[in-house]
């Protein structure tokens, strides 16, 4: 593939994080998995110290399978998931969590709920009060902030 002025400015990038931002069917995919070669090849990285995060399952299988298909006959382990695959692997591998210790979206929609209904906030689901008390809370834990 022929790469233009700034793809290969990103793929050949190696001082640090790189942000790539593209319209859809520009190359991003084609950049990032050229980087990844360009980084084990040509740069001495451990292809298992490589880790790519996607939003989707969808993105995570075609970046790995456009990676492979890029490096043909040699296998390199590099660590392509979604950000919610990898951090889970985390929290499983490091906090020996399993899926029944984190709560679902739904368990937790619920729980304000009956929270609510309890405090005769609400009688009913109304998903805009929901949605904007679990943003809230992730914020405050996100943040550190104090509740006063």
């Amino acid at each position: 593939m022929r790469y233009n002025t700034e793809q290969l400015e990103a793929i050949n990038h190696t001082d640090g994080p790189a942000l790539i931002i593209a319209g859809p069917g520009s190359g991003k995919t084609s950049v990032l998995t050229a980087r990844i070669r360009h980084l084990i090849l040509n740069k001495g990285v451990m292809p298992e110290q490589i880790l790519v995060i996607t939003f989707s399952k969808a993105a995570a299988i075609e970046m790995q399978t456009r990676f492979n298909n890029l490096c043909k006959d040699n296998f390199y382990p590099v660590n392509f998931g979604t950000f919610h695959s990898v951090f889970f692997h985390i929290l499983q591998n490091e906090y020996h969590y399993t899926a029944k210790n984190i709560i679902s979206l739904k368990q937790k929609r619920n729980t304000i709920l009956c929270i609510l209904r309890n405090l005769n906030i609400v009688q009913y689901a109304e998903c805009e009060l929901l949605d904007n008390l679990i943003n809230a809370i992730s914020y405050y834990k996100n943040t550190n902030c104090k509740i006063i």
